[in-house]
């Protein structure tokens, strides 16, 4: 089966974040900017209402709402952010002439995918977990590679539908497991 469509400089940042936010590695570094932030928020607080000559009480009210709002602040902006950074990383980095041609082939030994100048394929055996994500169609590797298939590249539901059963005859009999996200 093959799809092809026109893929934009934020729909391929929206690619990186989806599987980057996934991460083990990635949830233990929000926590944990999330716990020194919220810290240093409160300390700062601290020491700037101890300056001021805040009674003890006092301090300790603003305090605890300053970390709450500092940590909730962060929580709120986090993917904003990232996506904006990532936007940086990929402006730098892609050629200018965006919208970029992407298209994924389901064969039956591999998805092949090419995007601008590049070719990849991933061997069904590498392919961890097919996931319909509402607006697309993503397939995880088990060596953290990715690809996803948006819906825009599907003429009908009836594509898309076609699609993900020859992707998953595709995995028949391999104990993998199908999400909806």
């Amino acid at each position: 089966m093959h799809i092809e469509y026109e893929t934009t400089l934020d729909e391929i940042a929206d690619a990186h974040l989806r599987i980057a936010t996934r991460s083990k590695l990635a949830k233990r570094t929000r926590w944990q900017a999330t716990f020194w932030g919220a810290l240093y928020t409160g300390i700062i607080l601290f020491m700037c209402l101890t300056l001021l000559g805040a009674a003890l009480p006092e301090r300790f009210i603003v305090v605890g709402i300053g970390i709450t709002v500092g940590a909730g602040g962060y929580w709120m902006n986090y993917r904003r952010s990232m996506k904006r950074r990532m936007m940086e990383y990929l402006r730098e980095r892609m050629p200018s002439d965006c919208p970029l041609h992407f298209v994924a082939e389901l064969r039956e030994d591999c998805i092949w995918t090419k995007q601008g100048g590049t070719q990849l394929s991933f061997d069904w055996t590498n392919v961890a977990e097919i996931a319909d994500a509402g607006d697309a169609i993503e397939f995880r590797m088990r060596d953290g590679g990715f690809v996803i298939v948006r819906n825009k590249g599907f003429a009908t539901e009836e594509n898309r539908r076609e699609f993900m059963e020859f992707a998953n005859q595709r995995l028949n009999g391999t104990a993998r497991k199908f999400a909806v996200l």
